[in-house]
């Protein structure tokens, strides 16, 4: 069964980039790679976001 997105889940951009949408409580995990990254959290069908984190992996 298809899982449908509602506007009020949190949804994360990594680098510019859709990476991920889960329920409040649910926790998400980033696979790390080395070097800059740029993460941002947003609701999934809302114009609202974070400002974006930068992270740097070495």
């Amino acid at each position: 069964m298809e899982r449908r997105t509602r506007s009020h889940e949190p949804s994360s951009t990594n680098d510019g980039e859709p990476f991920t949408t889960a329920q409040a409580n649910e926790t998400v995990f980033w696979p790390m790679t080395p070097g800059a990254h740029r993460n941002q959290a947003r609701l999934a069908l809302a114009p609202v976001a974070s400002r974006a984190v930068r992270i740097v992996i070495e």
